[in-house]
């Protein structure tokens, strides 16, 4: 017999080595997968403990059909290595008692990041959205609560919330949900989102900074106030949408959240995000966690296209982009790319 792959250090500590009664019955165990190796030998991959071994006596396949020899050298390996095991072993049993012994003894860091959608509807209806023809549903309490079961399973030693949906704020209950059972469960967490903005209100910017833990929010805007109230296309808009994501913006900074601005660029409002850019300095440049990045829309039509398919298209907008990103510098307020700093 010849040894060719050592068994999992961990797998083989858990298990020891198996004592196997002289007058008791054995058998191949379940887990072991044998091929024959020319010359009558065999090759036995122990799936369990991922030892594998040679068995070049000439015995071949047959052999191990036939382990009767309690006293022979190869049968007592063979026991005390797992690849045979007593004929009434239940061995589903046993991997799973083992599996669960080895996930406490080497539990991994965890996840470190979870992205929640707490709704799919939206506030807006923005032409380009690549949610279009998605049902309209919002996130139940009991999905919020079982979310938070599934983090509290899952989660390393200090993890971020991305909220997103549709508009996360049309749901903003089950964010309270799970930030509330995360606190309960001493979870340290913070989060982030990704927001139109509207729905901001003295009362979320209390949660999102007591309970919630927000650091960051992007909010996108597409172009000075006629342009971004056409664009943004709100249902039931009270006044002007654009004055009131702006001072919902404001309201987000002074509380000491993040925001970053994301201006969606198109051939149509170039010129207008350029304007945009001398409105939002006059007005946030001195805020530190202000910042703003400029991005083509997507042609929507593959899950990850990132451009316009047509190439001279995309050339042309890339240059109105690198223009825009100029333009930024100079309004002297930081250029924040996606994910909003935390």
């Amino acid at each position: 017999m010849k040894l060719i792959r050592d068994a999992s250090e961990i797998i083989a500590k858990t298990l020891g080595e198996q004592a196997v009664g002289q007058d008791e019955a054995v058998r191949l165990a379940s887990w072991c997968v044998a091929v024959p190796a020319g010359d009558g030998g065999v090759l036995l991959l122990n799936n369990f403990t991922k030892e594998l071994i040679l068995i070049d006596d000439g015995d071949g396949l047959s052999g191990l059909h036939d382990l009767k020899e309690t006293d022979s050298e190869l049968f007592c390996y063979l026991s005390r290595h797992w690849f045979t095991v007593p004929v009434a072993l239940d061995d589903k049993n046993l991997v799973d008692e083992v599996r669960s012994v080895v996930s406490c003894m080497n539990k991994p860091e965890g996840i470190v990041g979870y992205t929640i959608l707490t709704t799919t509807d939206c506030n807006a209806r923005c032409f380009y959205c690549y949610e279009q023809g998605l049902e309209r549903v919002n996130m139940s309490r009991q999905t919020a609560l079982d979310t938070a079961e599934f983090i509290k399973k899952t989660a390393g030693k200090k993890i971020k919330l991305h909220w997103f949906g549709g508009e996360p704020l049309f749901n903003s209950s089950v964010i309270d949900i799970i930030t509330d059972e995360l606190k309960k469960s001493g979870i340290e967490y913070h989060s982030t989102m990704t927001s139109n903005g509207y729905l901001v209100t003295d009362s979320v910017v209390k949660r999102a900074v007591e309970s919630w833990n927000l650091k960051g929010v992007q909010i996108t805007l597409d172009g000075t106030e006629e342009i971004y109230n056409r664009r943004k296309a709100y249902i039931n808009p009270k006044g002007s949408a654009f004055q009131r994501v702006l001072d919902n913006i404001e309201k987000l900074l002074q509380a000491g959240i993040s925001v970053s601005v994301r201006m969606n660029l198109d051939m149509d409002n170039a010129d207008d995000l350029h304007k945009l850019c001398d409105l939002l300095a006059d007005r946030f440049s001195s805020y530190e966690k202000f910042g703003a990045y400029a991005h083509y829309i997507f042609d929507g039509k593959t899950a990850d296209s990132l451009y316009y398919t047509l190439d001279e298209t995309y050339i042309e907008l890339e240059k109105l982009r690198s223009y825009r990103r100029d333009k930024i510098y100079k309004c002297s307020f930081k250029v924040f790319y996606y994910p909003v700093p935390a």
